[in-house]
């Protein structure tokens, strides 16, 4: 083992090529490379020779304070909760539809209203007597050729609902159906 023991080491203070004497051997004179040791060798030291060297250290040496290092704050781990959606209330309104029944259809034939909404539909048949059947909230009527039936319900059960002509009108009557989409 070698150690080398360098000009400058000892102190804090730069030291500049005037405060080196010439006569030092270089790590390079003495033949020893050393990777990442740049400077001039005051001494080469052998592994015998460790107590010796320790005694040739300066006692006089300006006593240094330990560095204290202090300890990282902990890491809070902060989760950002997703900010909800403003939830935007729809207040119940009355919405009025008017419904033509025809062979074998509903012009329109999808309603949608919000949930609360009070529904007023006036369903008029255009052709033969029809059936309205809306089985979720409760409405079954017969529709009368040229005449205006009206029916009222508030739509309080959100989904699609379908509603289908209910009296036999000919061979395309189980085609004859629409939907109520309560949001």
């Amino acid at each position: 083992m070698l150690v080398l023991v360098g000009a400058g080491c000892s102190s804090d203070a730069p030291v500049s090529d005037a405060d080196v004497s010439a006569d030092l051997p270089t790590v390079e004179a003495l033949g020893v490379p050393v990777p990442g040791f740049e400077g001039v060798v005051e001494e080469a030291v052998v592994e015998s020779d460790l107590d010796s060297a320790a005694e040739k250290i300066p006692q006089d040496l300006p006593a240094t304070e330990p560095v204290v290092v202090p300890e990282p704050a902990p890491v809070s781990e902060v989760t950002a909760e997703p900010t909800p959606e403003p939830v935007v209330e729809v207040k119940p309104v009355v919405k009025s539809f008017n419904i033509t029944a025809k062979q074998w259809d509903f012009v329109p034939s999808t309603i949608t209203v919000n949930k609360g909404d009070t529904v007023k539909l006036s369903i008029t048949s255009a052709d033969v007597t029809h059936g309205f059947r809306l089985a979720a909230f409760g409405v079954n009527e017969n529709l009368s050729p040229g005449s205006t039936v009206h029916v009222e319900f508030v739509a309080d059960k959100v989904g699609n609902h379908s509603f289908i002509c209910s009296v036999f009108c000919g061979h395309g009557h189980s085609v004859m159906s629409g939907t109520l989409i309560v949001k």
